[in-house]
């Protein structure tokens, strides 16, 4: 979003622009995209009564404040994680013309806390295997190689780790997710207005993985306004 087309929003409260911008509108643009797969599959003769297929619809609160909607993106494209904020942003300077302000800045990385320490296993399993021959072996002169067996069950532990901890990070997308965080697309943050200010916070909330397209249901909450 460019501030002439956030300027277009400047008779929505900031409630009313959450709700507008990111419900009403993104609800539009999804029936229109489901509209038009319909009939291209009817003119192709395909039947696909799925729900999986259809496009994810956003879900609104009953108070009308937060907004939880579906985005996809991958380690190239995340434009979908970082437009809500990017919006919010061009919203408050263009439209309400305030100061936009980061109060809270997301840090978390759930998806480096699903990987493995490879240092970590590697020294923890050549400390067990080791042990376990020790102790089943004791004094027999076997030490060498015990060692050398233990250090070589350690290699492949850490070998099967990083195998999966790619997997991990294909699955989450983990770099496209970590540009989005280092770029500022979550986090609580501030519009400072000429009399007042409000506040909203944009959260990653469910992870969905994916080897084709990952995503991540994102929550948008709106705080009423500070007099």
């Amino acid at each position: 979003m460019d501030s002439e087309r956030a300027a277009r929003y400047a008779s929505l409260s900031p409630e009313e622009f959450v709700k507008t911008r990111f419900y009403t509108e993104e609800i539009g643009v999804l029936d229109h995209i489901s509209d038009g797969l319909t009939k291209v599959n009817s003119m192709l003769g395909v039947k696909n009564n799925s729900s999986d297929e259809r496009p994810v619809r956003p879900a609104i609160s009953e108070d009308g404040r937060t907004v939880i909607s579906r985005a996809y993106y991958n380690d190239v494209n995340y434009h979908q994680l970082t437009q809500p904020r990017q919006n919010l942003q061009m919203y408050c300077e263009a439209a309400r013309r305030g100061q936009w302000n980061g109060v809270r800045r997301y840090t978390d990385d759930p998806i480096a806390a699903a990987q493995s320490d490879l240092f970590a296993v590697y020294t923890e399993t050549e400390l067990q295997v080791f042990d376990n021959l020790q102790r089943q072996n004791g004094d027999s002169g076997y030490a060498p190689a015990e060692a050398e067996l233990a250090a070589t069950a350690a290699a492949i532990a850490t070998r099967r780790a990083a195998t999966r901890n790619e997997l991990i990070a294909s699955a989450y997308a983990g770099s496209g997710f970590r540009k989005a965080i280092d770029e500022g697309a979550f986090g609580v943050f501030r519009c400072d207005e000429a009399t007042s200010s409000w506040s909203v916070s944009v959260l990653p909330l469910k992870f969905y993985p994916s080897l084709d397209v990952p995503s991540i249901l994102v929550g948008i909450r709106q705080f009423r306004a500070e007099e």
